[in-house]
């Protein structure tokens, strides 16, 4: 496997990531406009609202972040799939220059 595609696809993951950093802030400031909605109802029902927003903003989150987490296992997989067959390569040429006398 070639390492360039392993970068780029490091690269993208990093985007991704900057990427939900910038959802988040502004599920922050959605939270933020919320709460001066909630001014007018009752106490309770204003944690109802902000626990129902805040939850459904974690969620959203957690699933972006399950998400890249998933894409990091693969590439990680191809990366430890690529330096395995790396190795093997390696063996054989370290014993095909054995079988020849060169090292001997």
């Amino acid at each position: 496997m070639d390492k360039s595609f392993l970068h780029i696809d490091f690269l993208h993951l990093k985007e991704q990531l900057a990427q939900s950093q910038e959802e988040i802030a502004d599920g922050l400031s959605s939270i933020s406009d919320l709460m001066q909605q909630v001014d007018g109802l009752t106490p309770l029902e204003g944690q109802l609202a902000l626990s129902q927003a805040e939850n459904a903003n974690l969620r959203r989150q957690l699933a972006e972040h399950l998400e890249i987490y998933d894409q990091l296992q693969v590439v990680e997989h191809d990366r430890d799939q690529a330096i395995a067959e790396h190795r093997a390569l390696l063996d054989t040429l370290n014993s095909a220059i054995l079988g020849s006398g060169r090292l001997r």
